[in-house]
């Protein structure tokens, strides 16, 4: 990007500040500045830089009175509230743009650092006036362009992308973000974020995700979910809404099996005495019969959610099979037929549906007609969960200590 902004204030003939690539000379002498990401050595001195911008904004149309003040932070200021002319401007050439924003961003180290938020949130909302579906993805890489210059534990980051992630709501352009919830969940500790500053950040992403058509439900509801834990017993009931949307959100979602980890969100817990929370708690740790008889029960509801009755018969059967394969290495298919409500010669097409997705690990044995399980996901992860696995490991154990005392007597 910086190579092509050098050519670009030659090929489009502004008088641009000439930028080349290279640490600025005032960070090489050591001075201690508040905005840092955006280094270059410039062949003019700061002012001069700043005169260059102005004389370049007048050209459209900007009142700027000349200034001889030696504090260049209220010239940077007046450069900065009339910036807008030339990010709306949408017959401005990209390059030229982006060279301009690269000049004005290049000033950012004589901020002051009790006004780098301040100026930074002006700047921001700068670009983004004039945004429309044609430059959208346009402004988008320029906020992008000043996130990824500043330091990685910068929170002032943070202002940056809300803007961005705002700027991506109003343009439906979430799938532009590329969010990824882990990186994300790394940048709040880096940032050190506050409870309500992290709500508002995950909120926003909620927000654009929602509003937009994001096909990707695993990535939805890890937003949701971190949301969702931003609240606590005394405010749970304000997300009780958000909770319900979650709720149908991970059951529609067909690659989503294991559910038990929602029961560990207050919001989720507040809806203990609601329809919701019953049907949750079966499509975690109940069985396909017990769906049917509530779904009978409450059709209206489920309907209401939603909620594709045969999309959620085929996912309770799956999660039945988990449960019969956990509970034994043998299971009939007779006994399969029965637990799932299916005809004998679906029961073998069935298990190998689950197989594909990885829910279990087992082979068929047609003569025995038996499915032979050697592992299994656990839908639930409790003391009892851990009791096995210590079971099983201390077994392990026994097994290689057994080993090792052979190998020793043969060797001996």
């Amino acid at each position: 990007y910086r190579y092509s902004l050098v050519q670009s204030a030659v090929v489009v003939g502004v008088p641009l500040p000439r930028v080349i690539i290279g640490p600025r000379r005032t960070l090489a002498l050591g001075m201690t500045t508040p905005i840092t990401a955006f280094t270059a050595l410039i062949d003019v001195a700061e002012d001069e830089q700043c005169e260059e911008v102005e004389e370049y904004l007048t050209t459209k149309g900007a009142e700027i009175p000349p200034s001889s003040d030696a504090d260049l932070f209220p010239r940077l200021q007046q450069i900065i509230q009339q910036c807008h002319l030339v990010f709306q401007d949408k017959d401005l050439p990209q390059p030229e743009v982006e060279g301009f924003f690269y000049s004005v961003a290049s000033l950012f180290h004589i901020i002051p650092a009790e006004q780098t938020q301040e100026t930074l949130e002006l700047f921001c909302s700068k670009i983004a006036i004039g945004t429309t579906k044609e430059n959208g993805a346009f402004k988008l890489k320029l906020l992008g362009l000043m996130f990824c210059h500043l330091d990685r534990r910068d929170r002032l980051r943070y202002t940056v992308l809300c803007q961005r992630v705002r700027l991506a709501q109003e343009l439906g352009l979430f799938s532009s973000l590329r969010t990824n919830v882990d990186k994300l969940k790394e940048w709040v500790e880096e940032w050190h974020l506050s409870e309500s500053q992290t709500r508002t950040l995950y909120q926003l992403l909620w927000d654009a995700c929602s509003s937009s058509n994001n096909t990707n439900k695993s990535l939805s509801s890890q937003i949701l979910i971190e949301l969702l834990s931003t609240f606590t017993a005394s405010d749970a009931h304000e997300a009780a809404k958000l909770a319900e949307q979650l709720v149908v959100l991970v059951i529609s979602d067909p690659q989503q099996f294991i559910l038990d980890h929602l029961l560990r969100l207050e919001p989720i817990t507040a809806l203990k005495s609601e329809r919701i929370y019953q049907l949750l708690t079966i499509f975690i740790s109940e069985r396909y019969l017990q769906f049917v008889e509530f779904y009978e029960a409450n059709q209206t509801f489920v309907d209401g959610l939603g909620l594709d009755y045969s999309y959620c018969v085929h996912k309770m059967r799956l999660l039945t099979l988990i449960t019969l394969a956990v509970e034994s290495r043998e299971v009939a298919f007779s006994d399969l037929s029965s637990a799932l409500s299916l005809p004998r010669e679906e029961v073998e097409t069935f298990i190998l549906e689950a197989i594909r997705l990885k829910l279990v690990e087992a082979r068929m044995n047609q003569v025995s007609e038996k499915l032979i399980v050697t592992n299994s996901v656990h839908r639930t992860f409790h003391m009892e969960q851990w009791k096995l696995l210590h079971e099983r490991l201390s077994s392990w154990k026994q097994n290689i200590d057994s080993v090792k005392s052979s190998l020793k007597t043969v060797t001996a």
